[in-house]
C-alpha cells in the first residue's frame, strides 16, 4: 500500500468552507428555481376563468412559491456573508464582489419592493368582487415584474460562480508592472 505524501502542508479537513458553499448552492437554486417557477405560473400559464381560479392561484404562489424563494434568498444571502467573514480583505479587493454586492442590493431590494406592492394590490383586487376586472392586469404586470426578476438575477449568478477578472492584474506580477490600482 502506497502512503499518502502530503506536498502542500495542508492539515486535514477542509474546516466549514465546504458545507457553507453547499449551503450558498442550495440557497441559490432555490431562490432561482422559486423565480422561475413563479414566471412560469405567471406567463405560462393560461388565464384562471374566474375568481375562485385567480384566488388559487394567486394562494398557489403565496404560500408555496414565494416562501421557498424567500428562504433559499435568505440562505444564500447568510451562507455568503459567512463566507465573506472568512476572508473579507481578499474579496473586498475583488473587481467582481464590488460589481456583484451593489447588484444584489439594488435589484433584489428593487424588486422585491415593486412585486410586494404589486402582489398586494392583487390580493386586494382578489378581496373585492368589484374589482375583478383589475385582476388580469395585475397578474400580467407580477408576471412581468417576476421575469424580469429572473433575467436580472442572472448577472449576479454569473459573477457569483464565474468570477470574471474585469480588468484586474493577477497577483503580484501586476504590481511589479506599475499597475496598484485596486481602488476599482
Amino acid at each position: 500500500m502506497v502512503d499518502y505524501v502530503n506536498e502542500l502542508g495542508r492539515r486535514r479537513g477542509r474546516g466549514i468552507r465546504p458545507w457553507l458553499i453547499l449551503a450558498k448552492l442550495i440557497g441559490l437554486f432555490c431562490f432561482i428555481g422559486g423565480l422561475a417557477a413563479a414566471a412560469g405560473l405567471a406567463c405560462g400559464s393560461p388565464a384562471p376563468a374566474d375568481r375562485a381560479e385567480w384566488k388559487l392561484a394567486a394562494e398557489y404562489l403565496h404560500w408555496i412559491i414565494i416562501p421557498g424563494m424567500v428562504g433559499g434568498g435568505i440562505l444564500a444571502l447568510a451562507a455568503g456573508g459567512c463566507l465573506w467573514l472568512q476572508m473579507p480583505r481578499v474579496f473586498l479587493r475583488m473587481r467582481w464582489f464590488k460589481v456583484k454586492i451593489p447588484l444584489v442590493v439594488v435589484l433584489v431590494g428593487g424588486f422585491h419592493l415593486w412585486g410586494r406592492f404589486t402582489a398586494r394590490l392583487l390580493h386586494e383586487a382578489l378581496d373585492k368582487p368589484a374589482r375583478i376586472a383589475e385582476v388580469p392586469l395585475i397578474w400580467d404586470r407580477l408576471s412581468l415584474i417576476l421575469l424580469l426578476a429572473f433575467f436580472a438575477m442572472l448577472p449576479i449568478v454569473y459573477f457569483g460562480r464565474v468570477k470574471p477578472r474585469l480588468g484586474q492584474p493577477i497577483g503580484p506580477a501586476g504590481k511589479r508592472n506599475g499597475n496598484n490600482d485596486d481602488s476599482v
